[in-house]
């Protein structure tokens, strides 16, 4: 008769296997350069998303008024789309 437990202590895999202080050196300096270029990828693109912005509101310094028709509406979906950029990374304040 064979003891139950002693067979399954032998024969259960719990999904781990042992590394050494160099692998998961390796391992964690991969995973910052992937969450590195990650965000750096987001920032391009919030940067590209804003600088337009900026250059429309730059247009005819001279002028006090600037018309901008269904702004309210046109900022919301600006910050939708910052949100979307930035994922869980960022929270755009309310306006």
């Amino acid at each position: 008769m064979t003891n139950k437990h002693s067979t399954l202590s032998f024969e259960t895999d719990f999904g781990f296997t042992i590394v050494d202080e160099a692998e998961l050196t390796k391992v964690a300096t991969f995973e910052h350069s992937l969450r590195t270029e990650e965000l750096t990828d987001k920032l391009q693109l919030m940067y590209d998303s804003i600088i337009p912005l900026l250059k429309n509101l730059s247009k005819n310094p001279d002028q006090d008024i600037i018309k901008w028709p269904n702004r309210k509406e046109k900022i919301a979906e600006f910050k939708t789309r910052l949100e979307s950029i930035g994922g869980a990374d960022i929270k755009v304040k309310s306006l």
